[in-house]
């Protein structure tokens, strides 16, 4: 076969062959990569230009990374105008004091905000400094974010590596030089973002308000810097052919693999989650793409390979793995990240040198692996967000991030993916088209050595290279080599099977025992079966064991016109909790209620258990008079609570929906509090009645008859006197001089009083009143007005108003009068 003429390249001294494009063909006596010329010597060859060449890439790059973040803002803005939010604004204005206007609107924030966010784009920490007056208090708040705009930071260092590659393109540099000139453009890179972060500090103040914005930093200084040199080494070294290639050919080709395994998959993340973000979002969060989407394509990344995305504050934490997904995303998620992982076998199976002496080496192990667990701890860091707020009495700070063992994980999925590469690729190599194997071989170096040659196949049926130095094309399968992939395809079609059905029943379990959904479901059974021990279960009202009186089967279970039934209408589950809203219907009336329920711990070792905090609270006003706590409620007796043994004012206890007949205590001869009430606890608060159950204590007939009866006693009595002004009597006559002179005084009803009982307040004192009763009074009156005459007894009669009152008293069956003197 005719080697592709792209693929040939001569041989060098120790007869290996170079790959084309790799880098240009070594000198016979290449200079010592690691020998260093005298400073002087160095310093001498830089030359002012190169200097001013340096400078210059920085501000270029500045430039480019700049005008990326005015084009972001740029689409913020439109995204923001076609975004229906208008509260915000007067939100903010109402409790703050503050009018967002006058900061955003102004045009030094406009002019300002693209240069801070290009220094966040360098490391550099966004902080802001407010002084307002709050409720008419002077408040101070100070806050800091910092999280890499990944695609500006992107840019810049696209726009370094490229500016780079050019300079040592047209002026060669010598390894120390390219060093000192790299370093050169990341100290102007460090000095120009931090005096244009200072120039156009956001600052707005007045009276009311203080704001100062900017994103200077110690972290934008050494960021700048180390991003400016390394970015700019790199573009040169690729000009100048990496040492590091030529001496590890296996850890570049790993860099590569993983590289290619990290873009595939993030573009893949990226685009379901930007489609998500739209569908949620709208306009604001399909235009802002470019700000956050790398970020979250890496935790994405992150979480699909098994580690958790955690936000963590100095209040509370939280975190999501794989399996907080519906669980068709999650089995999606796995099947996508294992197909990724095989992948990426078969392309390190083809980059990878295959020479059986170097595969047998325990450092081909370790290799792929360790690149894997470094790309995990990087991806970690750059996608990392920390923040700070502080104010006053207030403090909040925290990260959100992916897990710190996140790192580990990629390292096992490194050495997973080697396994693959020599068990599994071999098989899957055959049906990779030729393009891409032969892409694969035109951008990988093997190494420099003899034994170096590269292979596509497995050390035990590595076909030789020929005498070009080409590896000859993977031949038909054997009849063996088809049985194996039979085998393994059964193998893997197995596995795929069990994967599958371990999620399907996984989802099962979950959703039908365990899930919010069920847990909800349960819940609404119980009310309508008449369950309350399951109800108050599932749904605690966090009231004292004395306010629970009601909360009992053998009262709920006798309730009429509970739910008749239920249905789910909606189910939205978030990474923590979940929201339910249930249509229940009871007498025919359909009621939407709102269930809240919160993640608790794992139950059966993999399960979540999920805790309804919130949902439907019905409570029934019970109201008694003072010492009245004993009562019935559907025939079952209830001794409400009480406070240092009187019954509490407004006594109000927690039911579950249906009626309940409510009997009050038993009366007496003259008291009594009612009939039994009939109230109606229905599912819409709004159907309820708020006075609930009200007794209050009432008359009988007794007390009028027996009191009148009392009173006509006493005025019998009193009329039966033979004196004129009877003691505690109503009747009374007035008397002239000496009382001798009256004789043979005789009291009779002229007209009878009319009584009135009447009840006092609450029931607590009962009165009565006599009025418009007439009594005469007969007598006789000496009329001789000297002593020392004889008595002169004259008859007389005179009328006289009977008006009287009294206190009744009543003691159950026993019933007095207090009358008044």
């Amino acid at each position: 076969m005719k080697p592709n003429s792209a693929e040939q390249s001569p041989p060098n001294q120790q007869g290996a062959t170079l790959t084309q494009g790799n880098h240009p063909p070594l000198p016979e006596n290449p200079p010592d990569a690691g020998a260093v010329p005298p400073s002087s010597t160095v310093l001498t060859g830089v030359g002012s230009t190169r200097w001013l060449g340096a400078g210059l890439s920085a501000t270029i790059a500045y430039g480019v990374t700049l005008v990326g973040a005015v084009v972001a803002l740029v689409l913020v803005f439109v995204g923001t105008l076609l975004t229906s939010n208008s509260d915000m604004d007067s939100t903010v204005q109402e409790y703050s004091g503050i009018d967002p206007a006058e900061i955003a609107g102004g045009i030094l924030f406009i002019i300002g905000i693209p240069f801070q966010l290009t220094g966040m784009a360098f490391m550099g920490a966004f902080g802001a400094e407010l002084g307002t007056n709050f409720f008419g208090a002077p408040l101070e708040l100070e806050g800091m974010l910092w999280v890499l705009p990944l695609l500006l930071t992107g840019l810049a260092v696209a726009a370094l590596w490229w500016l780079g590659r050019r300079a040592e393109r047209k002026q060669p540099t010598e390894a120390a030089q390219a060093w000192i000139l790299s370093g050169t453009t990341g100290l102007a890179l460090a000095l120009i973002a931090m005096l244009f972060g200072l120039v156009f500090t956001i600052r707005s103040g007045d009276e009311e308000m203080a704001v100062s914005i900017n994103s200077v930093s110690v972290s934008l200084l050494f960021g700048a810097l180390v991003i400016g040199t390394l970015a700019t080494w790199a573009g040169r070294a690729s000009a100048r052919g990496f040492t590091f290639a030529r001496k590890y050919p296996s850890v570049l080709n790993a860099l590569k693999v993983f590289g290619l395994h990290f873009l595939a998959y993030t573009v893949v993340t990226g685009v379901i989650v930007f489609i998500s973000a739209i569908v949620k979002g709208g306009a604001l969060a399909a235009f802002s793409a470019p700000l956050w989407l790398p970020t979250a394509a890496i935790w994405g990344y992150g979480v699909g390979h098994f580690t958790t995305l955690g936000v963590s504050t100095s209040a509370a934490s939280d975190s999501m793995n794989v399996l907080d997904l519906p669980w068709w995303a999650t089995l999606l998620l796995i099947l996508f990240t294992l197909a990724f992982a095989v992948l990426a076998s078969v392309v390190w199976a083809l980059v990878r040198n295959n020479d059986p002496t170097a595969l047998r080496r325990g450092t081909s192990w370790v290799v792929l692996p360790a690149v894997f667990l470094v790309g995990g701890l990087a991806t970690s860091l750059v996608s990392a967000a920390v923040f700070d707020v502080s104010g006053g009495i207030f403090a909040l700070s925290g990260t959100m991030a992916l897990a710190p063992w996140t790192f580990l994980i990629m390292g096992l999925w490194g050495a997973a993916i080697e396994v693959s590469s020599r068990f599994v690729a071999p098989t899957l190599i055959p049906f990779a088209p030729a393009r891409v194997r032969g892409w694969l071989k035109r951008n990988v170096d093997h190494g420099m050595t003899a034994d170096a040659v590269a292979s596509d196949v497995t050390p035990s049926t590595a076909p030789a290279a020929d005498a070009t130095g080409q590896v000859p094309e993977p031949q038909p399968m054997s009849a063996q080599a088809k049985k194996r992939l039979r085998v393994w395809g059964i193998i893997v079609g197995a596995v795929v099977v069990l994967v599958i059905g371990a999620t399907v029943a996984y989802n099962v379990v979950s959703t039908s025992v365990f899930g919010p959904k069920a847990q909800v479901e349960k819940y609404l059974d119980s009310l309508r079966d008449g369950d309350a021990a399951t109800a108050v279960d599932i749904l605690d009202p966090n009231v004292t064991s004395q306010e629970r009186v009601l909360l009992t089967n053998q009262i709920f279970s006798a309730a009429k016109n509970r739910i008749s039934g239920y249905e789910i209408r909606d189910v939205e589950t978030t990474d923590g909790g979940a929201v339910i809203t249930a249509d229940l219907t009871q007498d025919s009336k359909t009621t939407p209620i709102t269930f809240v329920l919160e993640k608790g711990d794992r139950t059966a070792v993999v399960f979540n258990e999920w805790r309804v905090v919130s949902g439907g609270t019905w409570l029934l006003p019970i109201q008694l008079p003072e010492g009245a706590n004993e009562i019935k409620v559907n025939g079952v007796d209830v001794k409400l609570p009480s406070s240092e043994g009187q019954q509490a004012p407004g006594t109000i206890l927690p039911v579950l929906p249906g009626s309940y007949v409510i009997t009050p205590p038993e009366g007496t001869k003259y008291v009594t509090l009612g009939e039994a009430k009939t109230v109606n606890v229905a599912v819409d608060p709004e159907g309820n009645n708020s006075l609930g159950a009200r007794f209050e204590i009432s008359l009988t007939d007794a007390v009028q008859k027996d009191t009148v009866a009392e009173a006509k006693a006493y005025l019998e009595k009193c009329l039966a006197s033979k004196d004129a002004a009877p003691e505690a009597c109503p009747n009374k006559m007035y008397t002239y001089g000496d009382a001798k002179d009256y004789r043979n005084i005789s009291w009779s009803l002229t007209t009878e009083p009319t009584y009135d009982v009447s009840e006092g307040f609450q029931g607590q004192s009962v009165r009565l009143r006599a009025s418009g009763g007439e009594a005469t009074v007969s007598y006789e009156r000496n009329m001789e007005w000297y002593s020392d005459e004889p008595a002169v007894w004259e008859k007389q009669k005179d009328s006289r108003g009977l008006y009287f009152d009294g206190e009744v008293r009543l003691e159950k069956d026993k019933l007095t009068v207090k009358f008044s003197k």
